[in-house]
């Protein structure tokens, strides 16, 4: 009996142990932040999709709908966090403003127009690469909902790229991991429609990134 009850907590804390690793979101800081200081006042750029989304409808959120969503949760979490944000919809003026157009315009160009025109120390630019709609409710669902971006933070004027966040997360159900499921709103306790995923995806990552400070 002694034995049998020292695996079962041997196997619990392994559990427990593999559970605590659970990385929701992966971030990288690259050189240039240690030398570009704090950021203040930081513009976000309307985000891209994916070639493989571009013109891609889903049953709940079309893909460009999505984007232009995420892009703003970004923005408005960053600014609950006391930064002074330049929200997408005036970077976009700003940059069509300047002859900007098209879904490949380069970071340098992005970032030199904040600042000229919104004093931006920095620019957040992001890309959409998956999205999947939930099939069922959040009740029960046959298939969950799948969510994937990346955002790049870059310096401005110079369009250094400081740090870099990547999110790609399809909801685990509760009978899989209690642990890792209960990191999603709701606990794990209902099935998330792809924009609610998508949502939270942005405040997680958009808590990680090293502004405000």
């Amino acid at each position: 009996m002694l034995n049998t009850t020292r695996v079962s907590l041997l196997l619990l804390a392994l559990l427990l142990a593999l559970t605590g690793c659970v990385e929701t979101v992966k971030g990288t800081a690259h050189p240039a932040l240690r030398d570009h200081g704090s950021i203040s006042r930081l513009a976000v750029a309307p985000f891209s999709l994916s070639e493989r989304l571009v013109g891609v409808k889903t049953g709940e959120l079309e893909t460009s709908v999505a984007a232009e969503l995420l892009a703003n949760r970004f923005a408005e979490a960053i600014a609950a966090r006391g930064v002074h944000v330049i929200p997408p919809s005036d970077v976009a003026i700003a940059l069509e403003a300047a002859g900007i157009t098209g879904r490949r315009v380069l970071a340098r160009q992005v970032a030199t127009v904040v600042a000229e025109k919104f004093g931006a120390d920095a620019v957040l630019v992001g890309r959409l690469t998956r999205l999947v709609a939930r099939d069922g409710s959040a009740a029960g669902a046959n298939r969950a909902a799948t969510v994937g971006f990346v955002v790049d933070l870059h310096g401005a004027p110079g369009a250094a790229r400081l740090w870099t966040g990547n999110f790609d997360e399809t909801q685990r159900p509760l009978t899989d991991n209690v642990f890792d499921a209960s990191r999603y709103p709701g606990g794990g306790s209902r099935w998330l429609s792809a924009e609610e995923l998508l949502s939270w995806g942005a405040l997680e990552v958009s808590n990680a990134m090293p502004v405000g400070y």
